[in-house]
């Protein structure tokens, strides 16, 4: 009875120090690991050594201080996914390096539950949304925040953080009503430029040709400054809008020549290191006159001497036109008459502007003059 006795309480005391050995960590720590794992594709991670299979201070990239994991660094470790709410009961991180990835998809907004978050590396990844406004007020300890070259949309106000030294934000979606409020925060390494091209999609302008319209750029932050651009495509090298200095710009009659992508430069003098690139809506012109003709032949003949030849002063359509001398004799006088005294050919062209009914016109006349009369 006593050696069964014996060997229970040995038993009993094996198994509760060994599961203090092997757990090291609160359950909800690891299963937020766990969590995490499976949402970035874990088992195509570049080193995922002793993951789900050995005690959790032995994974790879976490670091555990007493019972709870303190840092996690999984940087250029090819992790694909979301980072998913569970990553939130991680309440004691302090450092965390995911940089260099495919991770997607928002922060939790959640993860101010970790209160002592110093540093955070989101560098290099395809993350979205709104940075979480936590890191605002929730985390007295925070010193370093990296999210470069993500596609973040909204950023908080962090002049509370007095520990703040190192804010890396450029490479994103953000615009100057997120830039500015950290510009005055003392002794800030601060990076914020450059910033993506804003596409702002708003409807299509689909116009005939000679109608107004009307397109414009909305930018947070107060006291920016705009000018559009008249290259539409090419946001390198483009040619400005006389006097189009504000966040809209209005045409009285639109020309083909106007349709395009219409893009504005936005600067901000409180941020002066970031010029915001801006792309409106896509404006597209048809043109539906109708043609002219004129009712002359195209190929005609005359004789030196008092031979004269007299145009029509109007295409069929009724618009006047115009005339000028474009190869040899200077046939023309008075816009309308050719009396040529010399034999040899020359070209007239005739042409006018059109109208908001009818296309312009362009066409030429070729006369040949012989020298003389023909025997009667």
């Amino acid at each position: 009875m006593k050696r069964g006795i014996c060997k229970f309480l040995f038993l009993f005391f094996f198994i509760a120090n060994g599961f203090k050995v092997f757990a090291q960590v609160l359950p909800q720590d690891s299963l937020a690991l766990v969590a995490f794992y499976n949402s970035t594709d874990g088992p195509n991670w570049a080193d995922r050594s002793n993951w789900l299979s050995a005690p959790v201070s032995s994974w790879a990239g976490v670091a555990i201080v007493g019972n709870r994991v303190q840092t996690l660094a999984l940087n250029s470790n090819n992790l694909t996914g979301i980072i998913p709410d569970e990553f939130c009961d991680l309440t004691a991180l302090e450092y965390i390096y995911l940089n260099n990835n495919y991770l997607t998809g928002n922060l939790p907004a959640c993860i101010g539950n970790a209160v002592s978050i110093n540093s955070i590396d989101l560098r290099n990844n395809d993350m979205s949304g709104a940075f979480p406004a936590a890191f605002a007020t929730a985390m007295p300890d925070l010193a370093d925040i990296w999210i470069s070259n993500n596609q973040f949309t909204d950023f908080p106000d962090l002049t509370g953080v007095v520990e703040l030294s190192n804010l890396h934000v450029d490479g994103n979606n953000l615009t100057f009503e997120d830039i500015i409020p950290n510009v005055s925060i003392p002794n800030l390494g601060y990076v914020y430029s450059p910033q993506a091209v804003v596409m702002q999609s708003g409807a299509d302008v689909l116009l005939n040709i000679f109608d107004p319209f009307v397109v414009s750029v909305t930018i947070g932050g107060t006291d920016n400054t705009y000018q559009w651009q008249a290259n539409f495509l090419n946001v390198t090298d483009n040619e400005r809008f006389t006097g189009a200095t504000t966040s809209t710009l209005s045409n009285n009659s639109a020309v083909v020549a106007d349709s395009g992508f219409y893009s504005c430069i936005v600067r901000n003098t409180a941020a002066p290191l970031l010029t915001l690139q801006v792309r409106s809506s896509r404006v597209e012109v048809t043109d539906n006159r109708l043609p002219q003709t004129l009712n002359y032949q195209r190929d005609t003949s005359m004789y030196c001497g008092p031979d004269v030849l007299q145009f029509p002063i109007a295409t069929q359509e009724g618009l006047p036109v115009s005339y000028d001398n474009v190869e040899a004799y200077a046939y023309i006088n008075n816009a309308l008459i050719v009396n040529a005294a010399v034999p040899g050919t020359g070209v007239i062209r005739a042409y006018n502007t059109g109208n908001t009914t009818y296309l312009p016109f362009d066409d030429t006349i070729r006369v040949v003059v012989s020298t003389h009369f023909p025997i009667s």
